[in-house]
């Protein structure tokens, strides 16, 4: 790093824009806003800072540097190389995004927007006022009448949107986007749909709760919460149908949300809408498992005796591969009747031995 004089640290400063302040700052780690600070310092002396510098000077890894780099570039606060970094001006970047050229419309349009514009412009400094305290970022008022054409919310439902989204921690840009989008699927446009949305997204906290608590979890994300909102208020299923769902898991610990909806939508499907109709479905379908695999056992079984009352089963014709002879009945019998006389009746057959008229063995001859 050049040499910088002592007096010209002493009493410069390094401005930093109300711009990434609103908009981006809450959304910036905090190693993130250290680097961006940084360059601002050093592109206000005429450096540009490359990464090695960066890693050093503010002693963080090489490899954390270059992730914050790039998801600074992605959001357009800078660009960057090898060679160095150049920060990008804020403020001519909202002028251009903010004030474009308007077409043209006939006098009865434009009097219609003006005074849905009055309407929608009292809301959105309302929301500026009550929830950002007086310094909403340019961007979202943009994002807000956005909003206003794309879901047809009422004035009023857009300012319910804003003190749900902070009573529930959050006022960060996509979380809003997410609400908003959530409470255009379900029919929101004024208010009475949007009461009607709150005592549904309660029923589906409280049960979200009480699955967390039995799991040992912590709180659910929003792709579980989609799934509990599928059982409370699609299903209509109460939390004791859900926990029977969990109770099935036992043997599968680390089972997902998608393994619970499995047996819920089954249920859901055959219309078992208490406790009483799934337990009895689920007992039904023990009984008829344990019979099944009754009727294998003893259809196994049976097969075996059989095996066994034959002798060893069914005979293998072709052991060591050799190929058993099959005779014809007249050919057997003339086999035998010219081994051992006769019409082709086998008679008793000579084996040398004879005895007397007392049955005493005599030899032969």
């Amino acid at each position: 790093m050049q040499f910088v004089n002592y007096k010209t640290l002493l009493y410069s400063d390094t401005p930093v824009p109300d711009i990434f302040i609103s908009e981006y700052l809450p959304a910036l780690k905090g190693d993130y806003v250290k680097i961006y600070i940084y360059c601002l310092f050093l592109t206000g002396k005429n450096r540009g800072p490359d990464l090695q510098e960066l890693s050093r000077v503010l002693d963080l890894p090489p490899d954390a540097v270059k992730n914050a780099l790039h998801y600074m570039a992605n959001l357009n606060l800078l660009t960057w190389s090898e060679e160095g970094v150049v920060i990008k001006d804020l403020k001519e970047i909202e002028i251009n995004r903010n004030y474009t050229p308007k077409s043209t419309s006939s006098p009865e349009d434009a009097a219609d927007r003006g005074r849905l514009n009055t309407r929608r412009r009292q809301v959105t400094e309302a929301i500026n006022n009550t929830f950002f305290s007086g310094v909403m970022s340019p961007s979202w008022y943009i994002d807000i009448d956005v909003w206003f054409e794309r879901y047809g919310f009422d004035e009023d439902v857009m300012m319910l949107l804003f003190g749900h989204c902070r009573d529930n921690g959050s006022l960060t840009k996509p979380y809003i986007a997410k609400v908003a989008e959530n409470m255009h699927t379900k029919g929101v446009r004024n208010s009475f749909d949007f009461d009607r949305y709150i005592r549904s997204y309660q029923t589906m906290k409280t049960v979200s709760g009480q699955i967390s608590k039995k799991l040992m979890i912590g709180p659910l994300n929003v792709y579980q919460e989609e799934y509990v909102d599928k059982w409370v208020n699609k299903y209509g299923f109460t939390f004791d149908i859900i926990e029977q769902a969990l109770r099935m898991t036992t043997r599968k610990p680390s089972a997902g949300f998608n393994y619970f909806d499995t047996p819920l939508t089954e249920w859901y499907k055959l219309e078992l809408d208490t406790l009483e109709k799934v337990l009895a479905y689920q007992a039904r379908r023990k009984i008829t498992s344990k019979k099944t695999t009754a009727r294998r056992t003893a259809g196994a079984g049976n097969e075996a005796g059989g095996a066994a009352i034959r002798g060893a089963g069914p005979v293998n014709r072709n052991q060591g591969g050799f190929v058993e002879r099959e005779y014809m009945n007249n050919e057997l019998d003339q086999y035998i009747s010219s081994k051992f006389g006769g019409d082709g009746e086998a008679g008793p057959i000579d084996d040398g031995a004879h005895t007397d008229s007392d049955g005493n063995e005599m030899g032969s001859g």
